[in-house]
């Protein structure tokens, strides 16, 4: 992970797991907790600890154990009955974090509460309230604030979330139209397909409280929202700001039109009336195609930039897929480096763009200002991005 870039590792702490029996709570063999968040630093990784006491996670009972959900009281809520137990989880916890935290020079940047709670803001200050008072701290403290999510104004980061595919829906309904738009950059924060979909009332972003993601699935790329979550150093991120760029030398490069697009495939949607991606069958015979010979003695790091238009682009050298794309009005980038060499060279590289059933509004997603363009497939201009640099300072 930390070979990837990951610098920071965020783990569910689940109470079921750890507290089967009540009274009798376990931080032995796999379930050591305070040596998890030891290895975190000693190999330079801080660590986010999602405390719960609801945790979903796929995990039983969201990770309440059996012996709370017998007793008389609602769990989720303010519940005297509820938050006692949780209280000595909460404690439990600090005991084994104790001297961990960022204050010590400790891995715990941020500390998650609750998962997936949508309309209790009071309920997620007792929350953060009962570990604070337990001794847990932390620069951050973060609540999930997808779906519409209400939180306590200025206490909780909210975290948002992205799915490139939605596991959870039935297996015929199709791909739903909102993960498609994981693929793009917007300013949409809210994955209204997260969890239990979109709910109205959302109060999660206030003056000093910015928003970033967790989690976003691979595949898709970040989403960026503007704003640092504060202007000055806090020690927990180091902040940077692009002062300016060169985007290098651009040289056209030669089109070969091999086969123009047929019509335009009809939309499949399931149950729920949601688009699925275009079948294989009509890259081959449907798309347009074309063909870009890639000549030698190009520097490392080339892009080969696309102006182009339709509703799906696929990239293949020979037989070979090595890069696709959904058109969102914007340029198309390919590095050149991920490449297979050879076989560039002698077969070079060709372009399927597919066009999109100009029907199909609203069940494949299109930027708003690139949906006119969407139904014609096309690539329009290429050119070689050579010497691409990046001049950044710290900030």
């Amino acid at each position: 992970m930390k070979a990837g870039g990951v610098t920071a590792v965020a783990s569910y702490l689940i109470w079921i797991h750890h507290e089967e029996i009540e009274g009798r709570v376990r931080f032995d063999g796999d379930h050591d907790l305070r040596r998890f968040a030891e290895l975190c630093a000693r190999h330079g990784l801080d660590f986010i600890p999602r405390i719960g006491p609801w945790s979903h996670a796929e995990v039983r009972n969201g990770g309440l154990p059996d012996w709370l959900l017998a007793r008389d009281c609602v769990p989720r809520t303010d519940d005297p009955g509820y938050l006692e137990p949780v209280r000595a989880w909460f404690a439990a916890i600090a005991e084994q974090l104790c001297g961990l935290d960022r204050t010590h020079g400790g891995p715990v940047v941020a500390i998650q509460i609750e998962n997936e709670l949508y309309d209790q803001p009071g309920h997620l200050l007792t929350l953060k309230r009962m570990p604070q008072e337990a001794g847990l701290s932390a620069p951050l403290w973060t609540a999930t604030a997808w779906g519409g999510v209400q939180l306590p104004p200025d206490e909780l980061l909210p975290l948002y979330g992205g799915y490139t595919e939605a596991f959870w829906t039935e297996a015929d309904g199709g791909w739903p139209d909102t993960c498609r738009k994981h693929f793009f950059f917007t300013r949409q924060r809210d994955d209204v397909w997260s969890s239990t979909g979109m709910r109205s009332g959302c109060t999660a972003r206030a003056p000093l409280c910015r928003s970033r993601c967790c989690p976003l699935r691979s595949g898709r790329r970040w989403w960026w929202t503007g704003q640092g979550v504060t202007e000055s150093a806090d020690r927990v991120f180091t902040r940077y700001a692009v002062a300016g760029g060169a985007e290098g030398v651009a040289t056209v490069v030669p089109l070969t039109l091999l086969c123009r697009a047929g019509p335009a495939p009809e939309t499949v949607t399931g149950v729920q009336g949601r688009a699925s991606a275009p079948a294989e069958k009509y890259f081959d015979s449907v798309a347009a195609e074309y063909r870009v010979d890639v000549p030698d003695g190009l520097p490392a790091g080339t892009l080969l930039r696309l102006r182009w238009s339709g509703d799906v682009g696929r990239a293949y050298v020979g037989d070979m897929l090595v890069a696709d794309q959904f058109f969102s009005g914007r340029v198309w980038d390919i590095g050149l480096d991920r490449l297979p060499v050879e076989a560039l060279r002698t077969e070079g590289l060709r372009l399927l763009p597919l066009p999109a059933d100009a029907d199909a509004d609203p069940a494949v997603y299109v930027p708003t200002e690139a949906k006119d363009g969407a139904t014609t497939a096309a690539v329009t201009h290429a050119e070689w991005i050579t010497g691409r640099v990046w001049r950044v300072r710290a900030g």
